[in-house]
Formats: structure tokens, sequence, C-alpha cells
């Protein structure tokens, strides 16, 4: 018996687990085309990938896994705190700790290009805390089919 013939049938058909997927996916996104995005935000001085985030990158690795053509784009940022070196490499920890969970949850070491760009693009211009914790941040795009 399939999933056509019972409504209440565990199974699905690829296309309906792929459609699942997307919805998943645009439900994660800031972005409305082709291209989804997440925006992952971390402590000071800090790479640290809380749970939640964890589980959201989950979702986005399994699709990935399931569309090998599909890339993803990952770019650290850090606050102006600390050298421009210094953040250089937090931004870079920040976006390769962002690809290993990518990686763990299943997409491919060659669907994803990661850039560090520590302080240099700054999300909002001021001194607050709250400031300063809109650019502590990794900003993650990818493509959808």
């Amino acid at each position: 018996m399939g999933a056509d013939s019972d409504p209440d049938a565990l199974w699905v058909s690829l296309a309906q687990a792929d459609q699942q997927q997307a919805l998943k996916l645009q439900q994660l996104s800031d972005e409305q085309d082709n291209v989804a995005g997440l925006v992952v935000l971390f402590g000071s001085d800090s790479a640290q990938v809380s749970r939640d985030v964890q589980r959201q990158l989950r979702v986005v690795g399994r699709y990935l896994n399931a569309h090998p053509m599909a890339e993803v784009r990952i770019e650290g940022h850090t606050d102006d705190l600390g050298s421009p070196e210094q953040n250089t490499v937090l931004a870079q920890a920040r976006a390769q700790m962002v690809g290993y969970y990518l990686i763990k949850y299943g997409a491919l070491f060659e669907q994803i290009d990661t850039t560090a760009y520590g302080e240099r693009y700054p999300q909002r211009d001021g001194q607050t805390a709250q400031d300063r914790q809109c650019n502590r941040r990794v900003v993650v795009e990818w493509t959808t089919y």
C-alpha cells in the first residue's frame, strides 16, 4: 500500500519529500528567490554554534546532500573589538565552524565556499552592545533547486 492509496501512510514520494525540504528551507531563509539564506549570531570572541542553530544547519546540510549541484557561500564577520588580524582569524573560525556542521549533516566539501571578512562589513554602525551583537555573525547563502 503506497502513499497514493492511503493518505495516512508513512511513505511519501521523492517529490513530496523535496517539497517538504524546500518548505523547511524557505522557513529558515530570509531570501525569496532561488537563493536562500540564514544568519547565525555569535557571542563575543566565540565561534561556538548553539544547539538551535545546529538544528537549522542540519536541515540545510540534508538539503545540500539531496541536491549535490547546490552551492553554499559562508561569510564570517565580527564586531570591531580586537585587532583587524584577530577579527579576521575569528571570522574564519566562525565560517569554518558553520561549514563543519553542514558537512557533518551531509553537505559535500565541494559545495561550500567560506570567506572571512572580519570587521570590514558591519551590518550596523554603532558602538552599543546590540550593534556589536548584530555584527558578530555568519551569513550562509545557498542555491535552491
